[in-house]
């Protein structure tokens, strides 16, 4: 009878001996981190002309912010501008994958956008035809384009990776 009551309990306390890996940020401070990430990336300051970042369900809330100079479209806009222009455009696409409730990821991936008007059948009749295809990642695993970590001591965010300028720690 001991035995199992010491098994239930080790059962139950399982999860309690890591990482807590489902930490939810507040959106706000996870705002600030993605604001962080995009005026880390020295390449888009360094290179000229638009650059075209797609509007995801994360980036939604900070697209107006003034502190932002980079500007998000929709994908009924790049599609638009894919038209405009007649040839395939490159949106940045930024993803955050929160790691632990002391560690976050932010990967920027690339997003070709091709538009041709012509008639086809999807779901009915349609005019404009768009493609979007995302860049391969590679084959080396996983490694983050940026990692933040929260020193507690400083009371602050810091960046310990970040592959656009050669922060490897």
């Amino acid at each position: 009878m001991r035995a199992l009551i010491l098994t239930i309990s080790v059962f139950l306390s399982w999860p309690a001996l890591g990482q807590d890996i489902n930490v939810r940020l507040e959106s706000t401070e996870l705002d600030d981190l993605y604001i962080l990430a995009m005026s880390y990336r020295i390449d888009l300051a360094l290179q000229r002309g638009p650059f075209y970042f797609e509007n995801t369900e994360n980036t939604e809330r900070i697209k107006d912010r003034p502190e932002l100079y980079f500007r998000f479209y929709s994908r009924d806009e790049l599609t638009r501008i894919a038209l405009k222009k007649k040839r395939t455009i490159t949106a940045i696409r930024v993803v955050h994958n929160i790691i632990s409730k002391d560690t976050v990821d932010f990967n920027f991936g690339k997003v070709d956008v091709n538009a041709k008007r012509k008639i086809h059948f999807n779901k009915g009749l349609r005019f404009v035809k768009s493609n979007f295809s995302v860049a391969c990642g590679g084959t080396s695993g996983y490694s983050p384009d940026m990692r933040f970590v929260y020193d507690e001591k400083a009371n602050e965010w810091k960046i310990i990776i970040n592959r656009f300028i050669g922060i490897d720690e």
